[in-house]
């Protein structure tokens, strides 16, 4: 093996370790992560909320590319309680929205959101800061430009979980086919799949 290759190994090796425990950690801490309390303008990034739900509408959408192939959407809703505004986005799937709500927004029956305070990209400060301006002009209502509800929230915290354990389990694997002397062939292929496990969760997991 010439230095380039044992500098790519390492890097690789570097990688894969740091994503493992960045997975396994961050996958299980989000899961297991406190009890739920009312949203609020202050709510800390990280807390858990739960609030009922009368109304919603869309609000916001982010298209996301990749060398401009799209890898997905995100969308945001602003949702209102028997009394009052949500003063925090709540990011859910177009599926949970049609599936709650009428086509002017009226929920079936209440609706239950429960999700995690995430920070949202400063990128999109500009658009959230109009859109309050106007909101707040029309409807009397403001909420954060720079947090929202994640109601997938569950979902990316499992997916690092997974990736973090398949890369545990496919270093096993492959220490034991290396003691055998077999599967030579095999190794790579556990590795190239980790580390597409690994690229989906960080490219697509923000549009989960």
């Amino acid at each position: 093996m010439n230095a380039k290759s044992k500098v790519g190994m390492v890097i690789f090796v570097l990688i894969l370790v740091g994503w493992t425990l960045y997975g396994i950690i961050s996958g299980a801490m989000g899961l297991t992560n406190g009890s739920y309390t009312e949203p609020s303008v202050n709510a800390e990034v990280g807390k858990l909320c739960e609030v009922e739900v009368e109304m919603a509408f869309e609000a916001y959408s982010v298209k996301h590319t990749l060398n401009l192939i799209p890898t997905g959407k995100e969308h945001f809703y602003l949702c209102l309680t028997e009394d009052d505004g949500i003063p925090l986005l709540v990011k859910a799937k177009t599926s949970w929205y049609n599936a709650n709500f009428d086509e002017d927004g009226f929920a079936y029956s209440t609706v239950k959101v429960k999700g995690e305070v995430m920070k949202m990209d400063s990128k999109f400060t500009k658009d959230l800061s109009d859109m309050n301006k106007k909101l707040n002009r029309e409807l009397g209502i403001s909420i954060s430009t720079s947090k929202y509800i994640s109601s997938n929230y569950k979902t990316l915290y499992a997916l690092r979980l997974a990736s973090g354990v398949f890369n545990v389990a496919a270093v096993a694997i492959g220490l034991v086919l290396i003691k055998k002397g077999v599967g030579a062939k095999l190794i790579p292929v556990l590795f190239i799949v980790a580390f597409l496990l690994m690229g989906f969760v960080v490219f697509f997991g923000e549009t989960i």
